[in-house]
């Protein structure tokens, strides 16, 4: 009985990743939003804003140079997704002449190994992409 018991008291991740947050300790009942929160955190993505009106210079596979004031050098990635719905802007940027109501494009970029490798502990950071333009043939 007691290691039927221990089979039903154990919990088992659905996929392999790394603990990002903590919702409930030992002895602690689990609450709706789970026990863990956990990521994959070997390959980072990035989502980022486009204004409409730059769509037809980004296009997939594209280089991308990420930065934030966080980090103490920029990190490269590739454009990896285009998004098809035009929304609101709802990330807000450093401007404040910007306008909050902007028509965006979300872009998904993935970051390469090294970015990954640095980024892995930095979930939900605000990263501002700048999409190197394509070279003219």
């Amino acid at each position: 009985k007691a290691d039927a018991d221990l089979l039903f008291a154990e919990i088992r991740a659905p996929a392999s990743g790394r603990v990002l947050r903590r919702m409930a300790r030992v002895g602690e009942q689990i609450g709706q939003e789970g026990l863990v929160e956990i990521a994959d955190t070997r390959v980072m993505f990035v989502r980022a804003e486009a204004f409409e009106s730059d769509l037809r210079a980004i296009t997939l596979g594209q280089s991308v140079r990420l930065s934030s004031r966080a980090l103490d050098a920029p990190l490269l990635g590739k454009v990896a997704r285009i998004g098809l719905k035009v929304n609101r802007q709802t990330v807000i940027g450093d401007d404040p002449a910007t306008s909050l109501d902007a028509r965006v494009v979300e872009i998904l970029i993935e970051v390469d190994a090294e970015g990954s490798r640095r980024l892995s502990g930095l979930t939900g950071l605000q990263i501002r992409a700048s999409f190197v333009p394509e070279p003219v043939s």
